[in-house]
């Protein structure tokens, strides 16, 4: 499998590497088709997580998506408690569409929670330590 290219390279690359730092692998998997992009939001702040703002993020991966599954590695991911988000943005418009409540496009978060509303910080939490630390999300669609 390859890894999610030059943008998350990029991002990856961003990150300061420090002694207590992880390699931190996200399986993203369930993905319908190659259209738009994924986007991932991974965050270290509850509040920032419940209201899904994106500018106050710990990272940010924006890659092609890909039917099936998709993997990819950020190198140096502090230790800590983090949660993430996960957007089959496949128009390419940058949002999560919906009619009314119901998503139009596939999403998804970490500990797979979340599958009718945003979960808490507490529900998606992911302790990242030691080396490596890996995590599968599945995406959801309504449609």
């Amino acid at each position: 499998m390859k890894n999610a290219g030059l943008a998350g390279t990029v991002l990856a690359s961003l990150l300061a590497v420090t002694a207590n730092a992880a390699d931190f692998t996200l399986n993203v998997q369930g993905l319908r088709n190659a259209d738009g992009d994924l986007w991932v939001s991974i965050y270290d702040d509850a509040v920032a997580f419940t209201k899904q703002q994106d500018m106050e993020t710990a990272a940010m991966v924006k890659m092609p998506a890909r039917e099936g599954r998709l993997s990819f590695t950020l190198r140096g991911l502090p230790e800590g408690a983090y949660a993430v988000a996960v957007i089959h943005d496949e128009n390419g418009n940058a949002k999560l569409d919906q009619e009314g409540l119901e998503p139009l496009e596939g999403y998804g978060y970490s500990n797979n929670v979340g599958a009718t509303a945003v979960p808490s910080f507490e529900q998606a939490k992911l302790q990242v330590s030691g080396d490596e630390v890996q995590a599968t999300i599945d995406i959801i669609y309504y449609r």
